[in-house]
């Protein structure tokens, strides 16, 4: 007997007893699929938004100290002081060069460039509390001077933070080291 023609009797047979299906899914079935498939992205959801979040912080942090090489890099090789200004009450950084190797006068800083915080982020002197802008002077011998806005020391310390929370910490040092923490 041909095979073809044997299937073709039973599924004859099978019509004939009110046993046909037709493909797909139910409802049911597409509803339960639907409820798993909203119930793994209301648990992965949180943890993606803060990653996200913290990527947002480390960028920041990292373009800070970038910030902050370059400006040393470019003391030394160009002979001439530079200048990082952090300026929190404008969620800003700027870099300046001066126009003397040593002792550059007030009026004598050109802006090289200036960086805007995201809005997410904040920065803050002081080890993470205070809104005062600070200045780093880099001196081609490599050298830092860490002062504030009215020329006073500071502790050269830069942090990132989510509202009033440190995310980050960069912290120079006289001799020129560098540090970035997280915290």
């Amino acid at each position: 007997m041909d095979c073809s023609r044997d299937t073709d009797m039973k599924r004859g047979k099978r019509a004939a007893q009110g046993h046909i299906t037709a493909g797909g899914f139910t409802l049911i079935e597409v509803m339960i699929v639907v409820a798993i498939i909203a119930i793994l992205i209301a648990v992965a959801l949180p943890p993606f938004v803060d990653w996200r979040n913290n990527l947002g912080y480390r960028q920041t942090a990292r373009g800070m100290t970038a910030m902050l090489r370059e400006a040393k890099s470019r003391a030394i090789t160009r002979n001439r002081q530079q200048m990082v200004v952090f300026k929190p009450n404008s969620s800003s950084y700027s870099l300046l060069q001066g126009d003397r190797a040593y002792n550059t006068q007030e009026t004598g800083w050109t802006s090289e460039q200036t960086q805007t915080i995201p809005a997410n982020s904040t920065i803050r002197s002081g080890g993470g509390t205070s809104l005062a802008n600070v200045s780093m002077q880099f001196n081609p011998n490599g050298t830092v001077r860490l002062f504030d806005r009215k020329g006073a020391p500071s502790d050269g310390t830069i942090t990132v933070n989510e509202g009033t929370a440190v995310l980050y910490e960069i912290s120079m040092t006289q001799s020129g080291m560098l540090t970035t923490k997280k915290k």
